[in-house]
Order: structure tokens, then C-alpha cells, then sequence
């Protein structure tokens, strides 16, 4: 289902220890049915998006999931969130392990991309680079990464350099 990297989200996060915090990710249900009497899944907004034959079907569009207790790792099928478009919060949760490449995929996301303060080590996917659509608000810091800003990261220093430099990453180098 198209909210696959959603369940594998709160699993790799901790699972049943983060109720009653995120009320509703229990149930096996799509977050989007709106038929569903199970509830809402807590930090997620479902939207209209386009398909491919013209018409539209409701999709997983943002991911709020800030300072909700979240420990783990971000599984790789996060990635499979093709849909988001704004706002993809995970900070200030105790995260571990290293971004996946995979949210590279995310290339509808236009705002708002929040992995600070967290546990998130090693180096940034260049991967990352693939959301030409971000428009602002790439946040990293305080977090354990390594080595530079990867230079396809580059281009948002341009955007917003009070937002994008080596203290907002985090980084041990901004050498070019």
C-alpha cells in the first residue's frame, strides 16, 4: 500500500511504545480512507494529487511528526512517500543511524525537510540533491554527521544562506 514507508516508519521508531503519542498507527488502514472509523493517523495529512489519466486520489502529502518520541532508525521505505509535497518534520526525536538514499525519491517535496536534532550520523546522501523543487527550510543540525555538504546540496546555500551553511549542516567542512 502507498502508506508502506508510513508503517515501517513506526516500526523502525519504536512501534507500540510511541501510543498514545501517535494515536491511530495501530490500525492497518489507509490514512487517507476517510470511510475509516479508526481514526487519523497523528501528524499526517492526506491531499488530492494528480494521476497520471487526469483525475486525482487523496495521497499521504506531509509528515509532522516532531518531537513525538521517535527512536530507531528512518527505514529506506520512507522513500516510497512519493507523494509529500510540504513538510516532512522529524526533528527533535532520538533518530540514530544514517539518512537513506531513498529519501532522495521524495521529489515533490517543495518545504520544509527537518532531520535536526535527532542522532543521525555519517554522511549526507547526495541523493538528497534530487529535490530540485525545495524552495526553502533544508534543516540538519544537531545531528552527528561527518565530512562536507555534498555539492548537490549546494544550491540551497543560494536559496537561503542564513539557513544553509556549515553550522545548519552540521558538518565538519564546507570546503568546495
Amino acid at each position: 500500500p502507498v502508506y508502506f514507508g508510513l508503517t515501517q516508519l513506526y516500526k523502525a521508531a519504536g512501534g507500540a511504545s510511541l501510543d498514545p503519542l501517535l494515536t491511530g498507527w495501530m490500525n492497518e488502514y489507509d490514512p487517507c480512507d476517510s470511510s475509516s472509523d479508526d481514526g487519523e493517523w497523528e501528524g499526517i495529512t492526506c491531499a488530492n494529487v494528480p494521476t497520471p489519466a487526469g483525475g486525482t486520489r487523496l495521497a499521504v502529502t506531509r509528515v509532522s511528526l516532531s518531537s513525538k518520541g521517535l527512536a530507531g532508525s528512518l527505514p529506506s521505505e520512507a522513500g516510497g512517500l512519493t507523494d509529500l509535497t510540504s513538510n516532512l518534520r522529524l526533528n527533535s526525536n532520538s533518530m540514530v543511524g544514517s539518512i537513506p538514499t531513498q529519501m532522495g525519491r521524495l521529489t515533490k517535496l517543495t518545504e520544509i525537510v527537518r532531520f535536526t536534532d535527532n542522532k543521525f550520523q555519517g554522511s549526507l546522501p547526495t541523493e538528497l540533491g534530487n529535490l530540485v523543487l525545495m524552495k526553502n527550510d533544508m534543516q540538519f543540525s544537531g545531528n552527528e554527521f561527518t565530512g562536507s555538504i555534498p555539492t548537490e546540496l549546494r544550491r540551497y546555500a543560494n536559496k537561503s544562506p542564513t539557513r544553509y551553511n556549515c553550522k545548519t549542516f552540521n558538518m565538519i567542512s564546507c570546503a568546495t
